[in-house]
This record gives C-alpha cells, sequence and structure tokens, in this order.
C-alpha cells in the first residue's frame, strides 16, 4: 500500500481540483501535468454504480443518490476509484481485470463499504472501466488508492452529493 500522506488542494475550475503530495523539495505544482482534452473526457465521463437504485455521477451535478447512500453508510464522504488503464493508456483486457481485483483487495483491506461499477464516456469509444464507489476513506486514503494504480484522477464526493474531479498528477 502506499504510504498515506497528506495531500493538499488547488482548485483548478469548478468543481475539478488537483491534489498534491508534499514535495521532497518544497516545490509546489500549480497546475496538472493532464493534457486539457483528457481532462475535459474525464468531465463528460458517466461513472455508473450497480447499487440497489443504480447511481450515475456526472462531475459537478448533485446526486440525491449518492446522499443517501452516503448516509445508509453513515459515512461523510465516497470516491469513486479505478485500477483500469493506468494514466489513460490502454492495456490488455486481462491485465485490467487482474488490477481490478487486486483494488478489490486492497478495499477490503481498508474495511469500507463499496460497490462496484464502471466509468464510461457517452460518446468518445472509450471502453468502460470497472470501478467502485467507496465509502468511507479519508480524502488521503482515497488518493493514495489512485496514485497506486497509476490513475490520472478520483471522483470525490461528500455530503453534499457533488462529484468532484480530483486530478492525481
Amino acid at each position: 500500500m502506499v504510504p498515506n500522506v497528506s495531500y493538499s488542494t488547488i482548485q483548478l475550475a469548478p468543481h475539478v481540483v488537483l491534489a498534491l503530495r508534499p514535495s521532497r523539495d518544497g516545490a509546489r505544482a500549480t497546475k496538472s501535468a493532464i493534457a486539457a482534452d483528457k481532462v475535459a473526457a474525464y468531465l463528460e465521463t458517466h461513472y455508473s454504480v450497480r447499487t440497489p437504485e443504480p447511481i450515475t455521477l456526472r462531475i459537478g451535478v448533485a446526486n440525491e443518490r449518492v446522499v443517501s447512500a452516503l448516509r445508509q453508510h453513515r459515512a461523510s464522504s465516497c470516491a469513486f476509484v479505478t485500477a483500469y488503464n493506468p494514466c489513460g493508456a490502454a492495456i490488455a483486457d486481462a491485465d485490467n481485470l487482474a488490477r481490478h481485483e487486486s483494488l478489490l483487495l486492497d478495499l477490503k483491506k481498508h474495511g469500507c463499504a463499496f460497490y462496484e461499477g464502471a466509468g464510461g464516456h457517452p460518446d468518445n469509444g472509450w471502453p468502460e472501466e470497472k470501478s467502485c464507489l467507496c465509502f468511507g476513506l479519508s480524502f488521503d486514503v482515497a488518493c493514495d488508492l489512485g496514485a497506486k494504480w497509476g490513475q490520472d484522477a478520483i471522483v470525490w464526493c461528500d455530503v453534499d452529493g457533488v462529484p468532484q474531479l480530483v486530478l492525481l498528477r
């Protein structure tokens, strides 16, 4: 597991933040290393969750089902995390499935409740990526998991039920 570090954030746009790890040299990033077109695709992606009442997260769009699920799990936050296609680069299906199974093991080690789902863009043809909506993880642990699995970003919601895109690099 990636050691837990304390992240700071910079608001880059409405509902988009850059999560920053402390650097050894004290330098502080002020922008993301992720290309603008990739960020735009993440903002348009539908993050679907298989729950008794299915949930689809959209960045910046309040979602009452998320609020209800947070209450049900007595959590103040949730994170949508994947292990698929590190840094947005396509890898073999078998490798993605193995990574997803390992992510499930990580979540079980953290003892958090989660639902499986998938993230997918409605129009660009990129294949859906198996993912999990995890309840009760701290912001730092959620970012650590995304970083461990080489992700550009995670989706974060707190009690207001408005998903935020959290860029990790």
